[in-house]
């Protein structure tokens, strides 16, 4: 079977896990990745993999951040079983796919302070089409805890202006989430469609500074550049770039008291129990549980 069919006939195993599209397009790059690798080893169909063959590939990992290396781990897991399902291997490989656990920290995410949030904002070029762009793009991921790809994807008809609602159906759940626009969101909104937003024919909310204007590309390096101008430091092993601005709304919003109820639908959790990992990082409260040692 050639390997592209094989890759459709995953695809379709995927649908019947319920996988969205984003996760499925995350699958077939990293299997596709995969792929290259086999073929560079002389490996020419998946019948022929070996457990050799799994060993060697994820040495390359070595010097990957961790959480590259728990999801390079998992979609090649899921692979293998996949072609165990399907009678193209005669094993299942699955269990030869490294399986690293990694404890979770209370400080790994990076949380960013109030003041760090107004100076990465402030540094931003709100004068340039491009920096009226980064500027509501930022502005979104700290005060409404969007996805990068949901910011991205986001469409002009998305925009509610009457409602004064974001509308839109996450590319990760394929859930539809309705969020606020407040003041400061709308006329960091209205800022770049009146004077930074090019003329073009891409639906798209924010698009490209470059022709053709199409979509933007993944925010995270926005974050990075902005965090370094600022003069914001950022300590070994922690994470600075826009998925951190999502946690560090969720864990504002547990510090303040909000109810669980209220925080995980604003996130666009499906499951109440996701929202229990930001917990882990709400200090303060922590604190408050601590059991003196006279106690115990």
């Amino acid at each position: 079977m050639k390997l592209q069919n094989v890759i459709n006939d995953f695809l379709l195993f995927c649908d019947k896990r319920n996988h969205s599209e984003s996760t499925k397009k995350t699958y077939v790059d990293r299997i596709k990745r995969f792929t290259r690798y086999l073929l560079c080893q002389n490996v020419d169909c998946y019948s022929k993999i070996s457990k050799h063959n799994i060993s060697k590939y994820f040495t390359g990992y070595s010097e990957h951040a961790r959480t590259t290396v728990k999801e390079e781990c998992h979609v090649i897991r899921v692979f293998m079983k996949f072609l165990h399902q399907a009678e193209i291997t005669f094993t299942d490989l699955s269990d030869e796919v490294p399986k690293y656990r990694f404890p979770v920290s209370p400080y790994e995410s990076r949380l960013w302070s109030e003041d760090e949030i107004q100076r990465l904002l402030a540094v931003i070029d709100r004068g340039s089409p491009r920096g009226k762009r980064d500027y509501a793009i930022i502005l979104m991921a700290a005060r409404l805890g969007m996805r990068d790809s949901d910011i991205r994807g986001l469409r002009l008809d998305n925009l509610n202006w009457e409602n004064q609602s974001i509308d839109y159906v996450q590319s990760k759940t394929s859930i539809r989430n309705v969020l606020p626009i407040s003041e400061e969101i709308g006329l960091a909104i209205i800022n770049y469609l009146k004077f930074g937003r090019p003329e073009t024919d891409c639906v798209n909310l924010f698009v490209s500074c470059v022709p053709l204007y199409g979509e933007v590309r993944q925010a995270g390096h926005y974050i990075e550049m902005y965090r370094k101008k600022a003069g914001i430091s950022k300590e070994k092993g922690k994470h600075a770039g826009i998925h951190s601005l999502r946690h560090n709304l969720a864990t504002n919003l547990l510090a303040a008291h909000v109810n669980v109820d209220h925080i995980f639908p604003i996130l666009g959790h499906v499951n109440p129990e996701t929202i229990h990992r930001y917990f882990q990082t709400d200090v303060e409260n922590l604190r408050k549980c601590a059991l003196s040692f006279e106690v115990v």
